[in-house]
């Protein structure tokens, strides 16, 4: 498997500096990314060419001490091409609204918040070819889902710090997905619920850092029309990545291992 990635790092603050705190009275921001991807892959002796555009942003508003909301969403555009057949997706998916609020001085937070059917539905069998190709946990593609119902996600949160340059945490989420029509004119599809518990550790040293990721994910079943369809049960990840700034631009090499 061969990729290309681009990416170019847009980023509306008035302040490069990150925040972990909940603090009222931060500038409200905008950061976006631009993610171009191509890869040639071959299934079942064919060679198919696969490619993706992406733009993710996130948007941030602090509105009250220790309270804060974050809406999130990516416009995507992913195309297939074979010697048979070709297919493109364009989708707003990914979109969400949530709710954030911290205390015990800021080593803990609950979040809560819902998820926007927005993503496109109604796929034809090529297209649910192709959206199932970028989902697949082999592909680093920036957008692996373009399809989804109405759903609501839930979150808890503890942070600590060892000293001046670890830190350390884990997170328990649950997310709630609700059904929407996957297939053109099938039934409605309602997928399983996701919980998901995950470890964190930032290691830093003057512009060099080194994250740590351990997490779990459980998926129940998928069903359709009340009927279980499929249950792909639960994914263990790490993911371990360096990264090093110097002055204005950066440089980052991950490497991840996942076991289903």
């Amino acid at each position: 498997r061969i990729a290309t990635i681009v990416s170019l790092l847009i980023v509306i603050a008035s302040s490069t500096s990150l925040n972990a705190q909940i603090v009222y009275g931060q500038t409200k921001s905008m950061s976006a990314r631009i993610v171009y991807q191509s890869w040639k892959l071959t299934v079942g002796g064919e060679e198919l060419n696969l490619t993706q555009s992406a733009f993710p942003f996130n948007f941030y508003l602090p509105v009250a001490d220790n309270w804060e909301v974050h809406l999130t969403s990516a416009i995507s555009r992913s195309n297939l091409d074979a010697s048979d057949l070709t297919a493109t997706l364009t989708s707003m998916s990914g979109t969400s609204v949530r709710v954030f609020h911290s205390f015990a001085e800021d080593r803990i937070f609950v979040s809560g918040g819902i998820v926007l059917p927005l993503g496109q539905t109604n796929l034809d069998t090529v297209q649910v070819l192709l959206a199932e190709l970028i989902s697949d946990d082999y592909l680093t593609t920036p957008v692996k889902q373009v399809s989804e119902g109405l759903g609501f996600t839930g979150q808890i949160g503890v942070a600590s710090e060892a000293n001046e340059w670890l830190l350390y945490g884990a997170t328990l989420s649950y997310n709630l997905n609700g059904p929407f029509t996957y297939l053109e004119d099938g039934d409605k599809y309602n997928p399983g619920d996701e919980i998901a518990i995950q470890g964190s550790a930032t290691a830093q040293q003057g512009d060099a850092a080194l994250d740590l990721d351990l997490s779990y994910r459980h998926y129940m079943a998928d069903k359709v029309e009340g009927t279980e369809v499929f249950k792909s049960g639960g994914v263990l990840s790490f993911v371990a990545t360096g990264r090093k700034q110097f002055n204005k631009a950066g440089v980052a090499l991950t490497l991840a291992h996942i076991m289903r």
